[in-house]
C-alpha cells in the first residue's frame, strides 16, 4: 500500500514538472523551431514578398545550386571564412594571454578583470561606430598621431578595409575568450605544476605538456562559441565598410541582408542562411577533431616514453 502511494506521488511530482516545463517548451518551439523549419522551407522555394498576390514557389534545390555558382556567392563565403579564421584565432591567442596575465597575484586584479568585461558590454553597432570615427582618415586619432610621424593611412582602402574589421571583432570579443580560459587556469591542480618545476621543467615545458591539455575543454569552449558568434557577424562589416570597397568585406551576412531586403530573393537568402549553418558546423567539427588528433599524439608520446 505504501509502495502504490509513493509511485503515485512521484507521478504527481513528474507531471507537476512537465507541467512547469511546458511554457518554456511552448516559447522554445513558437521563438526557435517554428522559424527554424519555415526559413528551410522557404529556402526551397521562390518567392517576392512584396507582390502581395504571389506565394512562395517550390523549386527544389534551384537557389542551392545558383548560389554555388555563382562567383560573388563563393567569394562570400571565401571572405567569411577569412574573417573567421583569423578573427578566432587572434581573440584565443590575446585571451590566453590575458588569462595568463590576469591568473597571476597581482595588485588590483579584479578590477583589471572587471575592465576586460567592457567591451562585450558595448553593443556590436556602437563598437564599429567608434572604429570608424578613430580610424576616420580625415579627423580620426590614428591618423593625427601618425601625421606627427609623416604618415596617412587610407583605411577604407581594399587592402586595410579586411583588417579593420577584424580589428573590431577581436576588440569586442577578446574578452569572453580571456574569461573563460581564466576559468579554466584557475582551476589548475597546482600540485602538478609545483612538481614539474621541482624536476626542472621550464615554464614553456609546463604551459605545453601540462597547462595547455589541462584547458583544452576551455579552448573548445571559446573556439565553438566564438565560430558560431563570429561566422555570423553583420554589424561591423556593415557599419563600417558596408562590403565594401569591391566587395572586399562582403561577408555572408551582409551578402543575406541584400539578398532579402534589396533584392527581395527570399528563397535564396534562406538558402544562403542555411549554407551559413553548414558552414559553422563543418568548421566547429573541424576544430573538434584536430584538437582530438593532437590531444592523442600527446598520449602516444607520453606512453612511448
Amino acid at each position: 500500500m505504501a509502495k502504490s502511494s509513493l509511485s503515485k506521488m512521484k507521478r504527481i511530482d513528474q507531471r507537476t514538472g512537465y507541467l512547469f516545463l511546458a511554457p518554456a517548451v511552448i516559447t522554445l518551439l513558437v521563438v526557435l523551431i517554428a522559424p527554424l523549419f519555415t526559413s528551410l522551407y522557404l529556402s526551397f522555394t521562390k518567392w517576392n514578398y512584396l507582390d502581395s498576390g504571389s506565394k512562395p514557389e517550390f523549386v527544389g534545390l534551384d537557389n542551392y545550386t545558383k548560389i554555388l555558382s555563382n562567383p560573388y556567392d563563393l567569394y562570400s563565403f571565401k571572405v567569411t571564412i577569412m574573417y573567421v579564421l583569423v578573427a578566432v584565432f587572434f581573440q584565443l591567442l590575446l585571451g590566453l594571454g590575458i588569462a595568463l596575465l590576469i591568473s597571476r597575484e597581482m595588485r588590483a586584479k579584479n578590477t583589471i578583470r572587471a575592465l576586460i568585461l567592457f567591451p562585450m558590454m558595448i553593443s556590436d553597432v556602437v563598437a564599429a561606430l567608434c572604429f570608424r570615427y578613430i580610424l576616420h582618415p580625415d579627423f580620426g586619432i590614428v591618423n593625427y598621431y601618425l601625421r606627427i610621424f609623416g604618415l596617412n593611412v587610407e583605411w577604407g582602402n581594399p587592402t586595410t578595409a579586411f583588417l579593420i574589421i577584424v580589428m573590431a571583432e577581436v576588440w569586442q570579443n577578446t574578452s569572453f575568450a580571456a574569461l573563460i580560459l581564466l576559468a579554466g587556469l584557475l582551476g589548475l591542480p597546482s600540485e602538478r605544476l609545483e612538481a614539474a618545476q621541482v624536476d626542472g621543467a621550464g615554464y614553456f615545458q609546463r604551459f605545453w605538456h601540462i597547462i595547455l591539455p589541462a584547458i583544452k575543454p576551455q579552448i573548445l569552449v571559446v573556439i565553438i562559441f566564438r565560430i558560431m558568434f563570429t561566422i555570423r557577424v553583420f554589424a561591423q562589416p556593415w557599419v563600417l565598410t558596408a562590403g565594401g570597397p569591391s566587395d572586399r568585406t562582403s561577408v555572408l551576412g551582409i551578402n543575406i541582408y541584400r539578398r532579402a531586403f534589396r533584392y527581395y530573393e527570399l528563397g535564396e537568402a534562406n538558402a544562403l542562411a542555411w549554407l551559413l549553418i553548414v558552414l559553422s558546423m563543418a568548421l566547429i567539427l573541424t576544430f573538434v577533431l584536430l584538437l582530438d588528433q593532437r590531444e592523442d599524439r600527446v598520449k602516444e608520446r607520453s606512453n612511448v616514453s
